[in-house]
């Protein structure tokens, strides 16, 4: 959205502030109850600190808009989860996520200022705020369910709604079959320069005789930095247990090693693997 556009609000989520609750007691029912000439200051001392607390995070919470593209998502078409703050400096916004369902990917985030304008006293006035794009693959249909995101500024904070989003099939789409894949008793915790083996085993493993496994370089991950990862041949008994890759990795230095959930096809098969992350040590 560049400079000068006007804002279509497609989706819109509505957000949620957080703010002190008010008290439920009042001036005059503490003066009335109390007697103690003591007590009675406190308490009054208490209420008027609790009343400027609360005037005070009112007006350090930022305005935030958030917009869902397209109205219609499909699978395998990205679609976009945009925040539009009120607040100039990108780099001073931050957006806690959530954890996301297991069949969505994040595509790519972007964050940039953009100018907004809006309508005051008749004329039309130009204001900067921040846009922050997630654009994200979901890879199945069906209802996926998001928690609340966080927007932090210097001002203050907010919060979206719990929301749902509906994911619809293509009509003129086959049904693919899925198999779930997963990481052999992983380590959770391994030092910088030990080698550990790592095995991907699909879940049901009578499945691997029926259908058709791609060759191990077909599931090979993305290499990090500061590792070696590299993939073992497999025997006879390994493929028939269901591994489909076994990999040898050697941390280089102590940075928490991760490898992120995808998405795999082949022969009209798809393939689902997890996330994998282990923490790696001095």
């Amino acid at each position: 959205m560049g400079p000068g556009r006007k804002l279509y609000r497609t989706g819109l989520l509505k957000m949620k502030k957080e703010k002190i609750l008010k008290p439920i007691v009042t001036l005059k029912s503490v003066i009335t109850l109390s007697k103690n000439v003591f007590l009675r200051k406190t308490l009054l001392l208490i209420i008027l600190l609790m009343f400027l607390s609360e005037a005070g995070a009112e007006e350090n919470i930022s305005d935030v808009i958030a917009v869902i593209n397209p109205e219609t998502i499909m699978v395998n078409v990205p679609f976009t989860i945009t925040f539009i703050v009120d607040h100039p400096a990108p780099d001073e916004v931050l957006v806690i996520v959530p954890p996301f369902h297991r069949s969505i990917s994040i595509d790519r985030i972007v964050r940039y200022p953009s100018s907004f304008f809006r309508e005051e006293s008749g004329r039309s006035a130009a204001q900067v705020r921040t846009f922050i794009e997630y654009r994200l693959i979901p890879g199945m249909a069906g209802r996926i369910y998001f928690d609340s995101f966080t927007i932090v500024t210097p001002a203050g904070q907010t919060r979206t709604n719990p929301f749902e989003i509906i994911i619809q099939s293509p009509t003129t789409e086959q049904r693919v079959p899925t198999e779930q894949l997963f990481w052999e008793r992983p380590p959770q915790q391994i030092t910088a320069g030990e080698r550990v083996t790592l095995t991907l085993v699909i879940q049901n493993t009578s499945e691997a005789g029926r259908i058709s496994i791609p060759p191990p370089a077909f599931f090979m991950p993305e290499v990090p930095q500061n590792v070696i990862l590299a993939s073992q041949s497999l025997t006879a008994q390994e493929r028939a247990r269901g591994i489909v890759l076994k990999l040898l990795l050697i941390p280089l230095s102590p940075l928490n090693f991760s490898l992120p959930a995808r998405m795999l096809e082949h022969e009209n098969t798809r393939f689902e693997i997890p996330v994998l992350n282990i923490r790696v040590t001095e």
